[in-house]
């Protein structure tokens, strides 16, 4: 799965549901009804709460790319490891040789 794809996407998420709530403030509706009040009020709790999720998940996005990163890394000294014992090997042998 292409992480880095969904990054941009949660972002632009993100800024669309904080302009969201800031457009839902109490002074814009204070002029309306009790039962228009409590639709708005749940409506900006819903917005909040994807808004926390689209931030949960970009950290997630963002910490799994560190971990993979660093798996990588890993990896990468291992092989290098391997290469570097293969040769002191190599050199042992051809120096008893000798």
């Amino acid at each position: 799965m292409n992480t880095k794809g969904w990054e941009p996407q949660i972002k632009e998420a993100a800024e669309h549901i904080k302009a969201a709530i800031e457009c839902l403030d109490d002074k814009k509706i204070a002029y309306e009804t009790y039962d228009d009040r409590m639709k708005l009020s749940r409506f900006r709790h819903a917005i909040n709460d994807v808004f926390g999720l689209a931030m949960v998940t970009n950290m997630y996005l963002a910490e799994t790319r560190r971990h993979k990163e660093e798996v990588i890394k890993i990896e990468a000294q291992d092989e290098r490891k391997k290469e570097l014992d293969r040769l002191m090997n190599k050199t042992k042998e051809e120096s008893e040789e000798a």
